[in-house]
């Protein structure tokens, strides 16, 4: 096998696989603000109509990352995630088709949000069983594909638009994230032990990764398992954690949907627009 030749671990192929998976969704995701202008052309819409659309993919992606994770439990990561990525790649395709804003609602709307909600938990969640030692690491390099997709996306899109119109660039967009989303979905691999492997491609006969070790931090481990949401609910920290993930968001994606526009009514070029967009990321 050529990894095993050039001594490459496939956890690292996991995580290139996440971070392409991620760059593609939220990339999708964040070049909203690039495609804002032209539904309002295109559909006589205000401001508040429009960034609508961008509201309802937000809510759901992060609230179905609680579901779509129990799901990746059951019945494994891989296939919820090509689930996600194919309803992403057909809710671009069929926002390119919309004659009105209530058809982008759902399609993009309902379509984007869902996708990204059942690809984003279940694939940063893969990456937890490749690595302990590098856990870090490797999930830092996974999400940074948010970054970059947020940087680039943008960019792109913006590009197709000027080069021939949103539909196009929707069209585009979506052939994109079918074929190299899929791909990377499809190279997943669950976890180490399906390649006869340890986490951390540490020797197979290594002590302490067979099972937990007193003392090693796994009874932890299983107490943590054992506590409910109910009582998560019931805790100071979550709460305060939550609103101040809350006050957090609103800062963060206001700009996320009209930073370009924005930028429009200061008299600044879309390429300016797009500029600061990217730096976002």
């Amino acid at each position: 096998m050529a990894l095993k030749r050039f001594n490459i671990f496939y956890g690292w192929i996991v995580v290139a696989c996440v971070c392409v998976l991620l760059f593609l969704a939220f990339g999708s995701v964040y070049s909203f603000t690039t495609f804002f202008e032209s539904f309002q052309a295109e559909f006589s819409t205000s401001r508040s109509s429009t960034s609508l659309v961008f509201a309802i993919a937000g809510f759901l992606y992060f609230s179905l990352g609680a579901i779509s994770g129990q799901i990746a439990d059951r019945i494994g990561s891989r296939w919820v995630i090509v689930f996600g990525v194919a309803i992403i790649g057909i809710g671009l395709l069929l926002s390119s088709l919309a004659t009105t804003v209530r058809q982008i609602y759902i399609s993009y709307g309902l379509g984007i949000g869902i996708g990204v909600g059942f690809t984003y938990v279940p694939a940063v969640g893969v990456v937890q069983r490749w690595f302990v030692a590098r856990r870090g690491l490797a999930s830092g390099l996974a999400v940074m594909g948010i970054g970059l997709g947020t940087l680039g996306m943008p960019v792109f899109s913006a590009f197709l638009i000027h080069w021939s119109d949103w539909r196009t660039a929707y069209m585009v967009m979506s052939a994109c994230v079918l074929s190299c989303g899929l791909a990377a979905a499809f190279l997943i691999v669950e976890s180490p032990g399906q390649m006869g492997l340890k986490p951390d491609n540490a020797p197979t006969g290594a002590g302490g990764d067979d099972g937990p070790d007193e003392g090693s931090g796994a009874d932890e481990l299983i107490s943590t398992r054992e506590v409910t949401v109910t009582d998560v609910l019931k805790t100071g920290p979550f709460w305060l954690l939550y609103a101040g993930t809350f006050c957090a968001s609103m800062g963060l994606f206001i700009p996320f949907v009209h930073l370009m526009p924005y930028s429009k009514d200061l008299g600044f070029a879309t390429s300016t627009g797009v500029m600061l967009l990217s730096m976002i990321g």
